[in-house]
């Protein structure tokens, strides 16, 4: 996964499944991550609900969020998807509201209440400057994402204070929601501003995370993992 560098995600993918076959919890979800994406190997949508599944088994509730936005992606087990992540948004977690009224919004017979609706609508609009940093990061980065998700993040970057939309983690972020949105002439741009304003003091693996993205901009891919 990059130490030492340069990555191998073909190599990182062999050794999940190695870990895996060892019960290390973390193996089935990062598996999960590389099957929904096609890192490492190809998409495989099936694949990657039966590894976030089985992290799940491990790992509680904290999948929740993996697997119904998975389910809603694919319209399958449509109840059980909103059933997974309406108590993640009750709990404050922002992409799971976001996922939800999107969904809804398209699929008018969703059976959230207006309540519910009127609820995860308050959260989104109430967002601080992190939650919105984290929300736009979120869909930027989720190789499930669209160009409509990926403008929304650009336009919750936008909608920061100006000192807060300049720093090097958020250009790093709007880069991504750039990429997402299928603007990438300026998630180049973003991403370049954002490797000039890392400081000295950060680990040069950050450097070179971020000059990988830049490389997948340019050559016209989003960034499909959340690290």
């Amino acid at each position: 996964m990059g130490r030492p560098w340069p990555r191998d995600f073909e190599c990182a993918r062999r050794n999940f499944e190695l870990a895996d076959q060892g019960s290390i919890p973390a193996a089935a979800y990062n598996l999960g991550l590389f099957a929904q994406a096609g890192i490492g190997g190809a998409v495989d949508l099936d694949a990657a609900e039966t590894w976030f599944r089985k992290a799940a088994a491990h790992e509680g509730s904290a999948l929740d969020y993996e697997i119904g936005r998975l389910l809603l992606h694919r319209n399958k087990n449509v109840q059980e998807a909103i059933d997974l992540l309406l108590p993640n948004a009750d709990e404050g977690s922002p992409i799971a509201a976001y996922v939800l009224l999107r969904f809804c919004r398209e699929n008018p017979d969703c059976n959230l209440t207006p309540i519910n609706i009127a609820e995860l609508e308050k959260q989104l609009a109430e967002l601080t400057p992190q939650l919105k940093n984290d929300l736009a990061w979120g869909l930027g980065c989720d190789a499930l994402s669209d160009a409509e998700d990926g403008r929304y993040a650009v336009q919750l970057i936008k909608s920061m204070p100006a000192k807060e939309k300049v720093t090097w983690i958020v250009l790093d972020t709007l880069a991504a929601a750039y990429a997402r949105a299928g603007d990438f002439a300026k998630a180049v741009s973003a991403q370049k501003k954002a490797i000039g304003l890392i400081p000295e003091t950060e680990i040069r693996v950050r450097r070179l995370i971020f000059e990988e993205r830049l490389e997948r901009y340019e050559s016209g891919r989003p960034w499909d993992l959340p690290y």
